[in-house]
């Protein structure tokens, strides 16, 4: 994946991203959804604020780059995901695979969704995305 600018991404992928996004939100106790940038930049969401996805997105980002940087200097292999727990729900945050880091899902949840049940579906959503990004990126390739 080529390094592109959030305007491209969002014109590139977000329909397709928004799509998958709407896919786990409609699973009960899912309560908002995101993909943001590495550096910071929404997307594609689902449910919340525009404001409040910006400020999550920047947030984000520097939780990633904390999360990358333990990984690495416990030598645990490569960033997957970042899981936090509150008392009235949960945020799991995650790489989305193809993208060398670039491109995060990150999901929000209520407390009574099973952690085993959301770490499948935020799985199973990355792996959709990285799909998408695939076969965007072969036709892509194909006009060249």
């Amino acid at each position: 994946m080529s390094h592109k600018t959030t305007a491209q991404l969002r014109q590139e992928h977000g329909q397709a991203f928004c799509e998958e996004l709407e896919i786990l939100a409609a699973n009960a106790g899912i309560l908002a959804a995101q993909v943001c940038t590495s550096d910071g930049f929404e997307v594609a969401s689902t449910r919340r604020s525009a404001e409040s996805h910006r400020r999550l997105a920047a947030m984000v980002s520097s939780m990633q780059a904390l999360g990358a940087a333990v990984v690495e200097e416990t030598e645990l292999g490569s960033y997957r995901n970042l899981f936090l727990e509150g008392s009235e729900g949960k945020c799991m945050m995650m790489a989305i695979p193809g993208t060398r880091g670039e491109m995060l899902l990150t999901v929000v949840a209520n407390s009574q969704l099973l952690f085993g049940i959301f770490l499948v579906l935020c799985r199973n959503t990355c792996e959709a995305m990285s799909g998408r990004l695939t076969s965007v990126d072969s036709a892509n390739s194909n006009l060249v």
